[in-house]
């Protein structure tokens, strides 16, 4: 009777800790993601050979030890798998180098229309950070100007969710090295000092003087950037979210962008023909605008026309319409905008 008790007991035991030792490892992947190409024309103290995807890996192999995180380099990230890693249960972290574009307090000429993130084919892909899991403790950009958009973003309520959230930006141009050194800095105050190795160098002086920087050194760095904490309650569980199906009619050899009445909603993989997505609720109203975008700037000519899509709402009867011409053609080159009218 006793060995039979304890037996029951050692099973008890193994079944009730297993998913609490699974829990405790699941949300551990670090993303440092890149969408940049190597400039063809380097500075003259540049090797020939220098790439600056080899750059990126060997700054955060050097300073990021991986003890309690996984840490994993994708480069040329697209659209559809950025949005895929910024939604995942097992991100905790993500890094993300690009080019940006915002408004310069330097250069105030810039305009907000032409501000945002770019990938390395010259998309806009900023919208893609509206919708981050909110297990995610860490997004940092490195990139130039990109502090503007993110100002806009939070003050617009996309981050109400993310309890957990910091996101760290840049609000002037910023040298590559000098990004990279601070992001890591900075990133040290969220996932911790531990995981931080080895100093860091930084440029101390107009004159472009370096000296060594510790993790926990407050000493004032020359490039300001911002490490904000987005602190909210909780608005919207799963439940206050619909399903939307989306189905292109023609194949389309890039990922496309989504808005619902100006907000991001997902992204259409190249690679697939429908896709569903799960939407807030209270994004619809009985008319609705539905924007599909390319991320390109107007102007710039693409291979192919955007496809024509067809798209259902659960649980209501809708027509959609695109916006054309008297001929019937859809308007737009690097973007169309549909009419989609909830009938019931």
């Amino acid at each position: 009777m006793l060995k039979h008790l304890i037996h029951l007991l050692i099973i008890f035991i193994i079944v009730w800790s297993g998913p609490s030792r699974s829990q405790t490892k699941f949300r551990n992947k670090v993303y440092i993601l890149s969408s940049i190409e190597t400039p063809k024309k380097l500075p003259f103290w540049y090797s020939s050979d220098w790439n600056i995807e080899e750059e990126i890996e060997k700054k955060f192999k050097k300073h990021i030890s991986g003890k309690n995180f996984q840490i994993l380099f994708e480069h040329k990230v697209n659209p559809a798998r950025l949005h895929q890693i910024l939604t995942s249960e097992e991100t905790i972290a993500i890094f993300w180098i690009s080019h940006g574009k915002g408004i310069d307090k330097n250069n105030p000429i810039n305009e907000m229309g032409s501000s945002g993130v770019f990938d390395y084919k010259g998309r806009n892909i900023s919208e893609v950070f509206q919708i981050i899991n909110s297990g995610i403790k860490l997004v940092s950009i490195i990139g130039c100007n990109s502090r503007v958009i993110f100002e806009r973003y939070k003050a617009q309520g996309y981050y109400k969710g993310n309890l957990e959230l910091t996101l760290q930006t840049f609000d002037k141009k910023v040298e590559f090295y000098d990004a990279l050194n601070v992001s890591l800095i900075n990133a040290s105050k969220v996932i911790g000092k531990n995981e931080i190795k080895k100093n860091i160098w930084v440029s101390n002086s107009s004159q472009g003087r370096r000296r060594k920087l510790k993790v926990n050194n407050n000493f004032k760095l020359k490039i300001k950037s911002e490490l904000f904490q987005v602190l909210s309650k909780k608005q919207i569980e799963d439940g206050g979210k619909i399903k939307l199906s989306v189905r292109k009619r023609d194949d389309f050899s890039e990922d496309l962008i989504l808005n619902v009445n100006r907000r991001f909603v997902g992204v259409i993989p190249a690679k697939n023909q429908i896709v569903e997505l799960r939407v807030l609720r209270n994004i619809f109203k009985k008319n609705n605008k539905i924007v599909l975008k390319s991320g390109h700037f107007s102007g710039i000519k693409l291979a192919q026309k955007l496809p024509l899509l067809d798209i259902e709402l659960e649980e209501y009867n809708s027509e959609l319409i695109p916006f054309s011409n008297s001929k019937g053609e859809v308007l737009g080159d690097v973007q169309n905008l549909y009419y989609f009218e909830i009938l019931n």
